[in-house]
Order: structure tokens, then C-alpha cells, then sequence
């Protein structure tokens, strides 16, 4: 992978607001320019980790610090996803049989499993 060297000058006061030593600021700031890109929507979390060089549940648990989530839905998507699952619970209260796979992988797309 072809790399791009930066050279930027910080204030000292910024590194402990960080939170990081000075040797993990340059991951660090890897870490939020990705961040800002995955919440443009101009890049996303699978690949973001890979040019960051971490996992792709590490990437996901610092979005999910910073209060994003690699679910996007809009306010009518989210909507009929929670009505699929209401009916699907619904029939399973009913003992109407769902194979148990295909229910269990909805919940893991709706993030409930």
C-alpha cells in the first residue's frame, strides 16, 4: 500500500487531552481521520480498518466510542426492520414455526441477537 508521510505541528497541551502518549498519537489520528471519512460515508469501516492496519471489531469498538455505529439506517428503514421483527416474535408467540436460523439471523442484522 502506497503511504503519504504528513508533517504536523500540534500544540504539547493537545497530548494529554488526547488521552494517548505521544508515541500513539500519529494511530490515533489515523484512527479520526477515518472515523470522519466512515461518517461522510466516503469510506467505510471494513476498509478503514484495513488502512489503518487493525481489526475490523477493533474499528468497530472506536466507533462505537465515539457514538457511531456501522449501522446506517434511515428513520423508515429502522422502522420496517423493527415491524419484520414485532410480526416475526409475533408468530413465534403464536407457535407459528420460523426456522430458527433465518429468525436469529434477522436479530443479528437488527443487532439484538
Amino acid at each position: 500500500m502506497s503511504e503519504v508521510t504528513v508533517t504536523l505541528e500540534l500544540p504539547r497541551a493537545f497530548v494529554p487531552l488526547t488521552g494517548k502518549s505521544e508515541k500513539d498519537l500519529p494511530l490515533e489520528l489515523k484512527k479520526l481521520l477515518a472515523l470522519e471519512l466512515v461518517r461522510r460515508g466516503t469510506l467505510t469501516y471494513s476498509r478503514a480498518a484495513e488502512l489503518i492496519g487493525i481489526s475490523q471489531a477493533e474499528f468497530v469498538q472506536y466507533l462505537a466510542e465515539h457514538g457511531e455505529s456501522i449501522f446506517q439506517y434511515t428513520e423508515d428503514e429502522l422502522k420496517e426492520e423493527l415491524a419484520l421483527r414485532d410480526e416475526m416474535d409475533k408468530l413465534r408467540s403464536r407457535g407459528t414455526w420460523i426456522h430458527q436460523g433465518l429468525y436469529d439471523h434477522v436479530l443479528d442484522l437488527l443487532g439484538e441477537a
